[in-house]
């Protein structure tokens, strides 16, 4: 489960001195791959998706559950390696060995949490208070520790993250599209939106390491085709935030692509990759809601609000959330109602209920205390990015892109708890930049999946 060797450098020193031939060592990095502190992480965010498939009806108890377990008790032992050597700590590093900047986003993570155990105080809720108070301390801490703790202070954890994000949506989207061709699918399930947040995570990394990969490369390829079977997947799992976000997320990549220089405008060639794929799925789309006979789910409730002749009933739900959580922000602008306290003013009634916006719920159940204590955690995971970094660094524009996309579905859907994707893409902003291998340990060499200089030059 804990991969301490780089496995690539292994296999270098085993080939020059005649060792495994490359079927082995290719099987080995799969295995290493799959027995993974992230592949754990992984199963734990997404266990929404097959954690009532009756394929799985083997499997003891609550899936998601299990995999929480597993990945803190995996990462636990990850942070006491380091924490065990500090008598001799790594350069760069303080705090008993751990990376600098996860240990102030993990400080803040906590910060944030202890204002919410706080808001229990004065909460008029009883029964979900202490509910969503549970859910959320364990998604914000364990979210943020696993992230910028673990992962961000090794490119390779990273990258290994984003591989087998791209791989888990993937199958999944197979796996789906099949029961969409036999008309076995339902969008009605339960799980429909993590469906689509899944997809639309993979098709942005998707998206992101074909923009790097060599013209024509057999890598190139197998992101693209990635990339395709998730858009698929989105366009049948009916979810309109997903689908929104990761569209309005690849929007961002050709405004990284400009950027002005004393008497010239640079332009990357990315941009001009970009603008084509964007413009493809929008004429694809456009054909699919208004040309074509076949019916795709989330094409349907997209045209409800374009025709205009009914806005939805998830719509003016919505609409009425935001303006019950304003109303309730007014009353209390300081420090909120308490943790579970929206569904007692808005429907008296000690039940599961949230404003469907991030925003709007941190001033209605934390005021502006909370928010600003979010912020902070944000602040502590952003600040040494910038444009230039992202430009470069095809990791941290994943990281960015997964961010924006995680971002943009908490302003339209689930509560702190159910946002466990926002806290990881978050923490995963603290990635160490570029060539940046103080880390000895986990990493022998920078990352060179989409290495500046594939496809990423000047004009």
């Amino acid at each position: 489960m804990i991969n301490y060797v780089d496995v690539e450098h292994s296999n270098s020193v085993a080939a020059r001195f005649g060792g495994e031939s490359t079927t082995i060592q290719t099987v080995k990095r799969m295995a290493g791959y799959v027995l993974s502190f992230e592949m754990a992480y992984l199963l734990f965010l997404f266990g929404g998706v097959y954690n009532n498939d009756p394929r799985f009806s083997f499997f003891p108890g609550d899936i998601t559950v299990a995999f929480l377990g597993l990945s803190i008790g995996v990462g636990m032992l990850l942070l006491a390696v380091p924490a065990i050597r500090a008598r001799n700590p790594m350069p760069g590093s303080r705090y008993g060995g751990l990376y600098r900047q996860g240990f102030f986003a993990v400080a803040w993570a906590l910060a944030f949490v202890l204002w919410i155990i706080f808001s229990k105080s004065y909460t008029p809720s009883v029964i979900y208070a202490g509910e969503k108070l549970f859910n959320t301390s364990i998604v914000a801490v364990w979210c943020t520790v696993a992230g910028a703790l673990i992962m961000a202070k090794s490119r390779t954890r990273v990258e290994r993250f984003l591989l087998l994000l791209v791989i888990l949506g993937t199958v999944v989207g197979i796996d789906n599209i099949i029961k969409f061709a036999s008309a076995t699918f339902n969008w009605k399930q339960s799980n429909y939106l993590t469906l689509g947040r899944l997809a639309g995570l993979a098709a942005i990394v998707s998206f992101a390491f074909w923009l790097r990969s060599p013209l024509f490369s057999t890598r190139g390829f197998l992101f693209l085709m990635a990339f395709c079977v998730n858009c698929y997947m989105l366009l049948i799992a009916g979810g309109r935030g997903p689908t929104a976000g990761m569209a309005m997320s690849l929007m961002a990549v050709p405004l990284l692509s400009i950027y002005a220089q004393p008497k010239r405008l640079l332009i990357h060639k990315d941009m001009f990759a970009t603008m084509l794929m964007l413009l493809a799925l929008i004429a694809a789309v456009v054909y699919l809601l208004f040309f074509s006979e076949e019916s795709f789910r989330t094409l349907d409730r997209f045209r409800v609000l374009l025709t205009g002749d009914d806005v939805g009933q998830s719509a003016a739900e919505r609409i009425d959330f935001w303006k019950k959580a304003v109303l309730l922000w007014y009353e209390s602008p300081w420090i909120g109602h308490g943790i579970g306290s929206f569904p007692i003013y808005y429907e008296n009634n000690d039940d599961r209920a949230y404003p469907h916006n991030l925003i709007l719920e941190l001033l209605a159940e934390f005021g502006i205390i909370g928010l600003v204590l979010f912020g902070a955690l944000v602040f502590s995971c952003v600040y040494r990015m910038s444009f230039s970094r992202m430009r470069k660094d095809p990791i941290l524009l994943c990281a960015f892109l997964l961010f924006l996309n995680t971002l943009i579905n908490s302003m339209s859907s689930g509560d702190l708890a159910d946002n466990r994707n926002l806290f990881m893409a978050l923490a995963l902003l603290a990635v160490r930049p570029l060539g940046d291998n103080v880390n000895a340990g986990t990493e022998s060499r920078p990352s060179d999946i989409g290495a500046p200089g594939l496809r990423h030059q000047n004009i």
